[in-house]
Order: structure tokens, then C-alpha cells, then sequence
């Protein structure tokens, strides 16, 4: 759910970054363009709204996916080690991305 940034009025001021959730598409889905037309409508509601900063979480290991979040502008600033774990118990980690608005 996005919320306008006056909503996130506190005691010490206006939360200025929107941190987004991103799980995954539908296999079937890929390399039709949606993600990329999905955070450009994502960005531009951010900026419409006041916020300075979008953040969001991804897979190190998911290359396609950190290869458009950078083409969109987003910097890595830090990693998660074995943050992510499946059933199989296998460990993912995950990068960290921050794109200033």
C-alpha cells in the first residue's frame, strides 16, 4: 500500500524515503517490460508525493533484477549477508538499493 508522505508525520519530523516491497513477477511475465514500467509509475508517484529517497531490498543473486533497479538510477549502499532463506536452506543475500529522487 503507498501512502502520501504526510501520513508519516511523527514526533521528530516527515519520513522522507518510501521503501518499496518488491517479492517477484510470474516467470510467464518476464522480459515483457513490466518491472521497468511498474517502478516508472512507482518513481513517479514518489516524486509526486514528496518523498527524497525510494529504497528496496533484492537478491544479490539476482542479477536481471540489479541490472534494471541500476539502469533505473538505484545505487547499492549495503548488503544483508544470508538474509534470505529457502526451504531448500539454502542462504541468498541481499543487496540494499537507494535511488535519490
Amino acid at each position: 500500500m503507498l501512502y502520501p508522505r504526510e501520513e508519516f508525520i511523527g514526533k521528530n519530523g516527515v519520513c522522507y524515503t518510501l521503501r518499496v516491497l518488491v517479492r517477484q513477477m510470474l516467470k510467464s511475465d518476464w522480459g515483457q517490460g513490466l518491472g521497468k514500467k511498474i517502478l516508472s509509475e512507482l518513481i513517479a508517484f514518489a516524486k509526486q508525493a514528496g518523498y527524497e529517497f525510494l529504497e528496496l531490498e533484492v537478491a544479490a543473486s539476482n542479477s536481471t533484477a540489479v541490472s534494471l533497479y541500476q539502469k533505473m538510477g538505484f545505487e547499492v549502499y549495503g548488503e544483508r549477508p544470508r538474509s534470505l532463506k529457502l526451504k531448500s536452506g539454502d542462504y541468498y543475500d541481499e543487496l540494499l538499493m537507494v535511488l535519490k529522487l
